[in-house]
């Protein structure tokens, strides 16, 4: 939830006064750490020392906690009694419609600080909390009328028209007013949206871009370089003379022919009862040469 709070825009801050009770507290902190480690160095590491610890421990920091708080409140106290902040409890006694417009006012001021252009500082300075405290003024102004049109409407006996009349006029023109900042700061954290939006919708159709140029640059060397690799290859190809396979092919294949052929011969000598055809074979001596001659040739082959 936004805080309703609201700081003078050109007056010095009455709280300076608590600046150095701030610090000593801000001090005391690291010194009430550092007496817990020398104690527990000095009396040693035992069950004694750290059931000791544990037990003043949490009791110095909570005074140490509820003296910061303290301070705080007592800053806080004499910045609302010298007028340099005002809070939402300065016009709780407001009417119900100021305090919503108040508080639209103050989320729409945060919707616009929080704006990625307004960080960036594109719309210089637009005195934010120079409108704020005026709006909040006017609130507690709301809140002085709305108390005493209560106590003349409480007044026992003839009713004070005039007095009623007055307040309600005043009521009115402060609503007025307040409508008029509330718009007016709305439109602008519109305007501020829209504008951060179209911001960060063009940086990452920029970093989009920019990694699509870097895949095009990446895919671009990789054809290159696959281009450069055939090439290379192409050539070495052309270079590459026939490759002699010193007839090993046919080698074998006679060798096999021979070895099949010198099969038959054996069959036949074997078996010389068989009832095929008589035909006419090479001579033993021719079959069984050709083997040798053919690894002769093979192995005399230049």
């Amino acid at each position: 939830m936004t805080k309703q709070a609201a700081t003078h825009p050109t007056a010095t801050d009455p709280s300076r006064v608590y600046i150095p009770v701030v610090l000593f507290l801000l001090l005391l902190l690291p010194v009430i750490v550092a007496a817990n480690v020398f104690v527990l160095i000095r009396l040693g590491f035992n069950m004694f020392t750290l059931a000791g610890l544990v037990i003043v421990t949490p009791t110095i920091f909570g005074v140490w906690g509820r003296a910061f708080m303290k301070v705080n409140d007592m800053i806080e106290s004499r910045q609302r009694k010298y007028e340099y902040l005002i809070c939402a409890d300065d016009y709780v006694e407001a009417p119900q419609p100021i305090q919503t417009k108040m508080r639209k006012i103050f989320e729409s001021a945060e919707s616009l600080r929080d704006n990625r252009a307004h960080r960036d500082g594109m719309f210089g300075d637009l005195d934010i909390d120079r409108v704020l405290y005026s709006a909040s003024e006017q609130a507690v102004n709301a809140a002085t009328l709305n108390v005493a049109k209560r106590k003349l409407q409480s007044v026992p006996g003839s009713v004070d028209e005039d007095g009623l009349r007055r307040a309600r006029a005043g009521l009115h023109k402060i609503g007025r007013q307040l409508d008029q900042v509330e718009a007016e700061l709305s439109r602008a954290a519109t305007a501020a949206n829209s504008l951060s939006t179209k911001i960060i919708a063009a940086e990452k159709a920029c970093e989009q871009a920019a990694k699509d140029s870097e895949a095009t640059v990446r895919r671009d060397q990789k054809r290159a370089d696959a281009h450069r690799l055939l090439d290379n290859a192409v050539m070495q190809t052309r270079s590459t003379s026939r490759i002699d396979t010193g007839g090993i092919g046919d080698h074998v294949e006679s060798v096999a022919a021979g070895y099949d052929d010198a099969t038959k011969i054996t069959d036949k000598v074997l078996d010389p009862g068989s009832t095929e055809p008589a035909k006419q074979p090479p001579s033993f001596l021719e079959s069984a040469w050709r083997p040798f001659r053919a690894a002769i040739n093979w192995a005399t082959k230049p």
